[in-house]
């Protein structure tokens, strides 16, 4: 059986019917590239590719992240597979990042956009985000 995950679930809060196709794909790609790279970062240990669009977005954001010793030391796991079931329903998904801070769990969630200005970057702007409550129920 497949079991949709949580992004594939929330797909119908999200239009993007206004884009062209070949935007989206662009963008798709890039957002794809920029959370690879922070994946061989945190768990490789690899560089940003600064010399790339995607690898200096990627560079300008993780200072938003806990350095990765302090990552690898308090448990920190990439691509951190998890499953809920309740009522008769089971979400699978895969969480970018998920870490231990003074024993709370803390969820690192990748996300580009077209210029920094738009990042949600401060805990209140958060709330409301449509995967946020998809999070807490793991």
């Amino acid at each position: 059986m497949v079991v949709p995950g949580v992004t594939t679930i929330l797909q119908p809060l999200m239009d993007f019917s206004h884009v062209h196709p070949d935007v989206l794909a662009r963008a798709q790609e890039f957002g794809t590239a920029v959370h690879y790279d922070h994946e061989a970062y945190f768990r490789d240990g690899v560089g940003y590719p600064t010399d790339t669009a995607h690898g200096l977005l990627a560079w300008q954001m993780a200072h938003k992240y806990p350095d990765r010793a302090d990552f690898l030391r308090w448990g920190g796991t990439v691509e951190h597979e998890l499953t809920h079931t309740a009522e008769g329903f089971t979400l699978e998904g895969r969480l970018d990042m998920l870490w231990l801070f003074k024993g709370v769990p803390v969820v690192g969630d990748h996300k580009t956009t077209a210029h920094l200005k738009y990042a949600k970057l401060e805990y209140a702007d958060l709330f409301g985000h449509a995967q946020a409550p998809c999070y807490a129920l793991f």
